[in-house]
């Protein structure tokens, strides 16, 4: 089995090639990288082996400590969880989740809730920001892979 710092790589590289934006955080206190996906336009990947705190609620969860595939609507968000071995699952999900967004704001919307983000980000002095490095993706929001197809 890799480990996360190698499966962190892995997914972080996919998501690119898949043009998104990449940013990500290696946890000091545990084993535990967050991606952040288009400067979260869509959501961040929490990847670990253990259960994460109550309070910070990732949408996409990948782990060792995760037996199945599983599906939580019960919040505000939902959220999806993910043994490694299905990160192939996880990215399907993710690029749909993607695909669903430019279709209900459109390209120019998500391309601006990016840029949004980006701005927000820009002056981050604490948080995911404040500490994370762009691992790569076209600033300018590269969609081009992305089906707006109804």
């Amino acid at each position: 089995m890799e480990d996360f710092k190698e499966l962190a790589s892995r997914l972080a590289q996919r998501f690119v090639d898949e043009g998104f934006i990449v940013h990500r955080y290696d946890a000091y206190s545990s084993k535990s990288v967050y991606l952040k996906l288009d400067y979260g336009a869509c959501c961040s990947i929490r990847i670990s082996d253990h259960p994460g705190y109550k309070h910070l609620k990732y949408r996409y969860n990948i782990g060792s400590n995760i037996e199945q595939i599983k599906h939580d609507e019960s919040g505000e968000y939902p959220r999806h969880y993910y043994p490694t071995s299905k990160s192939e699952k996880m990215v399907g999900r993710i690029l749909h989740d993607r695909d669903f967004r430019i279709r209900k704001y459109g390209e120019d919307g998500y391309r601006k809730i990016v840029s949004r983000n980006k701005m927000k980000a820009a002056r981050a002095r604490t948080g995911f920001f404040s500490h994370c490095r762009l691992i790569g993706g076209d600033v300018k929001c590269n969609t081009s892979k992305v089906s707006t197809a109804k």
